[in-house]
Formats: structure tokens, C-alpha cells, sequence
């Protein structure tokens, strides 16, 4: 055995190792939680490539709105999606009883409205849930897009589609801002929104 010039490792010893190279080690564990694992890097455990699908962004807090003109209910901002990358946006979508009157929604992109309220829910006087569903396909000055909503309530308990409408021109620009607008047939009803996520697909 050499004359050791430093310390030395011990079987049982908690210690810190410098410069060593372990050959096709085995690893036994249960509990990673103090392993470096993000998966950003090499150094973190090795790189992750994105899936095909991204969550851009997104708005969690509940608005609500009895209003029977046009107004922003939900905004997702701070977005940079380029033109040409697909977008899916999903919003959860309720209305109060209260009159006879259906609840609307309607999308903005950036300052454009490619979509105006369509109605989603019943005309009854009863409660209504719901959700909102985005597809915007890419697009430029050439192919403007358009997009599709689709919207679906269930009344009374039961679901009911009221199916899809396209929508107009996009803007010719990377999607900033992503915004749910809103209405009521009337103010004794109030619309609700919440959970609204924006998503982007992988185009490679």
C-alpha cells in the first residue's frame, strides 16, 4: 500500500469525493429529491427535448362579467408565438340563471378580432356550463388563417355542442396577446370564465 499523501475514504464515511471516475457503477436508490436533475443540460442530468405540445401560457383566475356588450374577460399576455406556429387555446366557461338569455364568447388576437361573441349556452332561465376551444392554424400574408372556435354547454345536466364557427382574418404577426372577450343577453345573467391555457405545437 502506498504512503497516502491525503485523507482517505472510508467504507462507511460520509464524505465528499474530488476527482474520481466511477466505471459502470451501480446506482442503488429510492430517493432522488437531492439528486441535480432539471434536465436542462448535461450537467443536470442530461437535456429533454419538448414534446409536441407547449403550454405558452395562461390566465387561472376566475372573471365574471353581466355585461351585454363586448368586453375582455380573460387576457393571456407576455405571449411571443410565431405566425407560423399552430396555436390551441381552452377555456372553462359557465352562466348563471337569473333570465332568459344565452352567454357569449369571442376571441382577440394581439389588437384583432378574428372572432365576435358567438353564443355557447342556452337561452333558458337556468344555469349552464361550458367550455371554449381556439384553433388557429399558422399563417401570413398569404394564408391569413382564420381559425375555428368551438364552444359546448351542458343544460340542465346534459351536453349539448353547439358546434363550430370559423373565424376571420389573423393578424400577419407573432401572437402576443390571447384574449377571451365576452357578453350576456342580459344583466340579470353573469357570465363566468376561468382556466384559460394557450398552447403551441411543434412544427419540426
Amino acid at each position: 500500500m502506498p504512503t497516502p499523501t491525503g485523507q482517505l475514504a472510508t467504507l462507511g464515511g460520509v464524505e465528499t469525493l474530488l476527482n474520481k471516475t466511477l466505471t459502470a457503477p451501480t446506482i442503488t436508490a429510492s430517493d432522488w429529491t437531492t439528486a441535480t436533475h432539471a434536465h436542462t443540460s448535461d450537467a443536470t442530468g442530461g437535456a429533454v427535448s419538448a414534446g409536441a405540445l407547449t403550454r405558452a401560457g395562461g390566465n387561472t383566475t376566475e372573471a365574471t362579467t353581466t355585461s351585454t356588450t363586448i368586453v375582455s374577460l380573460l387576457t393571456v399576455a407576455s405571449l411571443n408565438i410565431p405566425s407560423l406556429t399552430p396555436i390551441l387555446g381552452i377555456a372553462s366557461l359557465k352562466k348563471t340563471a337569473g333570465a332568459a338569455a344565452s352567454a357569449s364568447v369571442g376571441l382577440t388576437v394581439n389588437a384583432t378580432v378574428p372572432r365576435e361573441p358567438v353564443a355557447w349556452s342556452s337561452t333558458a332561465n337556468e344555469a349552464d356550463w361550458g367550455y371554449v376551444k381556439y384553433t388557429i392554424p399558422p399563417h401570413d400574408v398569404t394564408y391569413k388563417g382564420g381559425g375555428c372556435i368551438e364552444v359546448s354547454g351542458t343544460v340542465g345536466g346534459l351536453a349539448s355542442i353547439r358546434g363550430a364557427t370559423y373565424a376571420d382574418y389573423l393578424p400577419n404577426a407573432a401572437t402576443t396577446s390571447f384574449i377571451l372577450n365576452a357578453l350576456v343577453g342580459n344583466a340579470s345573467v353573469t357570465m363566468g370564465a376561468d382556466e384559460l391555457h394557450v398552447y403551441v405545437l411543434a412544427v419540426s
